[in-house]
């Protein structure tokens, strides 16, 4: 089993369509492939309102593609894909200014996020290195 640990922001490719308040907080979702790895997938509410938007948009970027089937409202769905947990999502804010990082709160689609050493995860990657984070 792989400890590898993934990062994706979704807001870097659709920034120039965003205003610049809307660049740094969100939504985010908590993902586990038992072969791959985890990843913190991170959103801006603009692109996707709920958490299971988040994780369809992610699951159309995988090679091959994982299939995931969304509900009718857009709001949950199942992903169809062998090895994969949805540990949960909440709610991010990035602050450059104060090189500071919080998350929190809770999705409806997949629970609470396993917040026991994501600091420290985060911290490996080097936009957060510097970074107080707080989970």
């Amino acid at each position: 089993m792989s400890s590898d640990f993934h990062f994706l922001d979704f807001s870097i490719a659709v920034r120039d369509q965003l205003p610049e308040d809307q660049w740094y907080k969100g939504k985010f979702v908590q993902i586990k492939h038992e072969i791959i790895g985890e990843y913190i997938v991170f959103s801006p509410i603009a692109l996707c309102a709920y958490h299971a938007q988040i994780v369809e948009r992610f699951c159309l970027i995988q090679e091959p593609e994982w299939v995931f089937e969304m509900n009718a409202k857009g709001d949950d769905g199942d992903c169809l894909e062998a090895g994969v947990t949805f540990i949960g999502g909440g709610f991010y804010e990035i602050y450059n200014d104060k090189k500071r990082l919080n998350l929190g709160g809770v999705s409806q689609a997949y629970g609470s996020y396993l917040n026991i050493g994501l600091d420290d995860k985060l911290k490996t990657i080097e936009q957060f290195s510097d970074y107080a984070i707080f989970c």
